[in-house]
C-alpha cells in the first residue's frame, strides 16, 4: 500500500469521530494487527496525544489505564472492551470497535450522550473500509452503515455478478486505500486483486 492511499483512507474514515488536537488516544493494539497503525497514525495525523501504557498495565488493569491517562479515543476489539469496567471510564468520547462481531448489548452499554460508538469493518488488504455514523443505544449493530469505498457483494468467485440484497456473497472493494499486492506472492495477488473486473463501479 502506498502512503497516498493510506492517508486518503485515514481522511475518509475518521472524519467526524471526534479525533483532533484535544484527543488522548489509547495505543493498545498488538503491533501485528492493523489497528495499531490506525491508532498511532490517525492520532498523530490529526494532532492528538498518543497514550502508550506499559504491557503490564494493559494486561492487568486496562480500566485504570483509561482513567489514569484520561483516554478520550480508543480502538478496541469487543473481547477487550468487555474486560473494562464501564463505570471506571470517565473521559472516553469515541470508541471504535472492530475485529470481532459486536453485540447489541455491548453498544447499549457503552453508548451515551458523552461516548459515541463506531463499528468498523476492514480486510487485511484494505487500510480502512467502512465507518458508519455513531451508534445510538438502539442502533442495529448488523448495519455497518455506508462504506467509504465503492463496494459490491458478488457471487463467490465471480466478481462480474452482483447478488441481490440480503444474499450471501463476497465483497469487492474499489478505493485508493487498497494494498497494491501481497509482497513476494504473485499467485495470491493474481487471485485476490482484480486488475479490471468486467463490471461497472
Amino acid at each position: 500500500m502506498n502512503h497516498g492511499g493510506y492517508l486518503s483512507g485515514l481522511y475518509q474514515i475518521f472524519q467526524g469521530t471526534n479525533l483532533g488536537p484535544g484527543s488522548r488516544v489509547l495505543q493498545s493494539s498488538s503491533y501485528a494487527w492493523t489497528p495499531c497503525i490506525i491508532e498511532s497514525m490517525s492520532c498523530l495525523w490529526n494532532g492528538g496525544c498518543l497514550c502508550i501504557p506499559s504491557e503490564t498495565a494493559k494486561q492487568n488493569n486496562l480500566s485504570q489505564v483509561f482513567d489514569d491517562m484520561r483516554i478520550t479515543w480508543a480502538f478496541l476489539s469487543p473481547s477487550i472492551i468487555k474486560t473494562i469496567k464501564r463505570e471506571s471510564v470517565n473521559h472516553l468520547e469515541s470508541l471504535m470497535l472492530a475485529g470481532e462481531p459486536v453485540s447489541q448489548e455491548l453498544v447499549s452499554k457503552w453508548s451515551s450522550k458523552k461516548t459515541k460508538v463506531w463499528i468498523l469493518w476492514a480486510a487485511t488488504e484494505v487500510a480502512n473500509l467502512a465507518r458508519p455514523g455513531d451508534f445510538a443505544e438502539n442502533s442495529n449493530v448488523q448495519n455497518l452503515g455506508r462504506c467509504k469505498a465503492i463496494c459490491r457483494i458478488v457471487e463467490p468467485g465471480n466478481p462480474e455478478k452482483q447478488v441481490p440484497i440480503g444474499s450471501v456473497g463476497e465483497i469487492v472493494v474499489h478505493a485508493p486505500w487498497i494494498a497494491n499486492e501481497y509482497v513476494n506472492d504473485r499467485e495470491q495477488t493474481a487471485e485476490k486483486f482484480l486488475d479490471r473486473p468486467d463490471c461497472e463501479y
